[in-house]
């Protein structure tokens, strides 16, 4: 362990069951912050109550670098669930399974192979559960599955004052009254930390097929969406986007990585899931469609997977937002034409819209040009601006601002009333 870090850090070394200091920032450096390594529920919470009592910030996950604009006399605690990675209870007739947050989705799926079935997202292998709930993003397969928040049917989480809560249960159905779990999904570690939740499972395909489409017009593929979804084709992924994103040969097979040299600037990534002779039933009907100015090929199972793994990546700095598809039309014809440059990624049937900045100069320039756009519109919107791994802030725009500001208020100060759990998330 390294020496320096003075306050909570001090407080922290002392014996807590599950859960021990692990490192500590050097004597000068910049930021003070203890990483902390939990095994246990009780070991979270207590980490929670002495962080809200020293006003500390809690964030999951290793140590990383704090930015510097969002330092201050605070100190912060990274609190690691990854030895909280067991799997609780597993029901396989009725799909669902209860299990610790710290389990990667690589561990969890290769824990369900054996039973045929899987945790359809579509992230990283070595995202961790938690990870995932914090996010809410489960990437281009939300088209077939789902969202985040409709997988995960419970949670037993640690609030910010360190009382422990559970939301939902193991049954698909049992809500009744306002849904907890799905405030807590997707709210980025600033309401509660989830040390375990109840999933829904699905069997998992006998064979998958992918096609991607491809042209020099974003809407005419996006009209191509809209026929391939009205076809009722059974699509489990169907994804939009700029094809700068994902033209990288080193993560493809040589002779895919030839052809995607040669693909337009758009692309439309179309995924199918099922049985051996559907998927053979499904594949020519899908590359029969046609807009003028596309073309499509098959993927090779690799190179589908590698495409998506590059679209469920997250990557930084870029701005979130939602839009239906005929929005996202003017939104294609008029804004983003005027930056053909700007880089993103539609997920059709959600309505994510995900747009990339090269630097947060170019962030903040995109943030001011998309939000006159959508004032001009004067439509209802939400945007998201994520500079960094750890920074999220949302603005609402064209909405009820103050009736929202006090819900929002309401709900910290039930869940949150230190504010201690990632102030870099500003929901």
């Amino acid at each position: 362990m390294q020496s320096g870090s003075v306050g909570l850090s001090q407080k922290l070394s002392k014996a807590i069951d599950g859960a021990s200091v692990v490192a500590t920032s050097a004597s000068g450096e910049a930021g003070r912050w203890t990483q902390m390594s939990i095994s246990h529920a009780r070991g979270l919470a207590e980490v929670l109550k002495a962080s809200a009592s020293t006003a500390a910030a809690v964030l999951t996950g290793p140590a990383r670098t704090v930015p510097a604009s969002r330092l201050d006399d605070r100190e912060f605690v990274f609190v690691d669930l990854s030895s909280m990675n067991r799997i609780l209870h597993h029901e396989p007739q009725d799909q669902v399974i209860s299990v610790e947050t710290g389990i990667t989705l690589h561990e969890l799926n290769a824990y369900l192979t054996p039973f045929g079935q899987w945790f359809p997202v579509s992230a990283q292998p070595q995202t961790s559960l938690l990870d995932l709930i914090n996010r809410g993003d489960g990437g281009p397969l939300e088209h077939g599955f789902g969202a985040v928040r409709d997988l995960v049917l419970g949670l037993d989480a640690i609030t910010g004052s360190g009382i422990e809560i559970k939301t939902g249960g193991i049954v698909v159905k049992n809500v009744t009254g306002y849904d907890t779990t799905k405030l807590i999904v997707g709210s980025h570690g600033t309401l509660a930390l989830p040390y375990a939740a109840h999933l829904r499972l699905y069997a998992r395909p006998e064979k998958t097929a992918a096609v991607i489409f491809h042209g020099a017009s974003a809407q005419d593929l996006l009209l191509l969406a809209g026929d391939l979804i009205g076809a009722d084709l059974s699509l489990v992924c169907c994804e939009l986007l700029d094809l700068s994103i994902v033209r990288e040969p080193a993560v493809l097979s040589d002779g895919t990585a030839k052809l995607a040299q040669r693909w337009n600037k758009f692309g439309l990534i179309v995924r199918v899931a099922g049985h051996d002779e559907l998927i053979k039933e499904l594949i020519p009907q899908i590359r029969a469609f046609k807009r003028e100015g596309t073309t499509n090929s098959e993927l090779s199972f690799d190179d589908a997977e590698a495409l998506l793994q590059i679209c469920a990546a997250p990557a930084f700095p870029r701005l979130e937002l939602s839009a239906s598809v005929s929005e996202f039309s003017l939104l294609l014809a008029d804004w983003l034409r005027a930056a053909p440059d700007q880089t993103f990624q539609y997920r059709v049937s959600t309505g994510r819209v995900l747009l990339y900045a090269r630097d947060l100069t170019r962030l903040y320039e995109l943030n001011d040009s998309l939000r006159s756009f959508l004032l001009r519109k004067s439509a209802p919107h939400t945007v998201a601006m994520a500079a960094s791994e750890l920074e999220y802030e949302i603005e609402y725009l064209g909405a009820d601002i103050k009736k929202i500001s006090q819900i929002k208020a309401s709900l910290k100060e039930r869940f949150d009333p230190s504010g201690c759990l990632n102030p870099l998330a500003v929901l």
